[in-house]
């Protein structure tokens, strides 16, 4: 059963009031610091509590909206290469991990993944632009990523071996911010980048980085240059029949949403899963790809697909500056 989630229903009014071209917000204002009470906030109740989300399309308007999904009693998990369990290693399970945020009174559940920066002071998470922002609310406070979720998906953050990490600086485009409302606009540029700092609130070792290997996939933003090509899609579905505690992955040939221009492929995943990657040129052997694109939306009468942003140099562009961006604080890009 879906439920809409009435705090981050997007208005056209209060997204002209609350968009942001420039710096959103100062550090002393924590109640847009993205890591505000972070560390401490997110016990073993919040995190099983936690509602996962997806945005859905309407077919005739064109226009979407923010939905909570009904988490399963039990959860399940399903076998067709629509929406498997990944029951193997590599890059996909330690690279990709489980989103949590706050938006007004609630605390909801996204996907995403880490990315190759290069650089030794940060580590970079890509996910969905609306796993960051919302009109009403504005940026998303308490966003925590806990990388290789499904080895260890009770523990608390205090002993779970990959870490529990916490965002300083969220990254979005300002045609998402913008738009005024689920239009093409924002459906367009629905991707967004979390900096992540060591030491302070987060461990001292980045997540992005092992004693051997770097721990991140390569942004590439002409990984599916035309239709056809293969994906693999990765997430962490968190509504029926998906219990959130499994990584869970599709694959087949990318497709053209002709409203949009944006890429579809074949996908049963649900709620929860929003922001997990896309791969290009996935080799199955050492089980590596390049970020294309993420899941994003639905529409609300086909469940059997899931569609993401094209990548383009605007992705680049919101990508560099979360490579240099500083201090505490939200940036909206454009």
């Amino acid at each position: 059963m879906k439920n809409k989630l009435k705090p981050l229903v997007i208005t056209a009014a209060l997204f002209a009031v609350l968009a942001t071209t420039q710096v959103a917000n100062a550090a002393g204002n924590s109640e847009n610091v993205p890591n505000a009470n972070a560390k401490g906030y997110w016990d073993e109740e919040k995190i099983k509590n936690a509602i996962p989300i997806e945005l859905i399309v309407d077919e005739k308007t064109k226009t979407g909206r923010i939905e909570t999904m009904a988490k399963p009693s039990g959860g399940s998990k399903t076998t067709s290469n629509s929406g498997a369990s990944w029951n193997s290693d590599g890059l996909p399970l330690t690279a990709t991990g489980k989103v949590f945020f706050s938006q007004g009174a609630g605390n909801y559940i996204c996907s995403g993944a880490l990315v190759n920066d290069g650089l030794v002071d940060r580590a970079i998470v890509l996910t969905a632009g609306h796993c960051v922002y919302d009109a009403i609310t504005g940026y998303a406070t308490n966003w925590m990523f806990i990388p290789n979720y499904d080895t260890n998906p009770t523990q608390s953050c205090e002993i779970r071996p990959a870490g529990c990490w916490y965002a300083s600086n969220l990254v979005a485009r300002a045609e998402f911010v913008n738009a005024g409302g689920f239009n093409g606009q924002a459906i367009q540029h629905d991707w967004a980048f979390a900096v992540i700092y060591s030491g302070g609130l987060n461990r001292s070792i980045l997540p992005d980085t092992t004693p051997v290997a770097q721990n991140s996939f390569n942004l590439n933003i002409t990984g599916f240059s035309a239709a056809k090509q293969t994906s693999y899609a990765f997430g962490y579905p968190a509504a029926t029949p998906y219990s959130g505690n499994d990584l869970v992955f599709a694959n087949g040939p990318i497709l053209v949403d002709s409203n949009y221009q944006t890429w579809g492929m074949t996908s049963k995943m649900t709620g929860g899963s929003s922001g997990g990657p896309w791969l290009s040129n996935f080799n199955t052997t050492t089980k590596s790809g390049n970020l294309s694109s993420l899941n994003s939306y639905k529409y609300n009468r086909d469940t059997t697909r899931m569609y993401g942003p094209r990548f383009s140099s605007k992705t680049q562009a919101t990508f560099d500056t979360a490579k240099t961006a500083v201090g505490i604080g939200n940036i909206t890009v454009g």
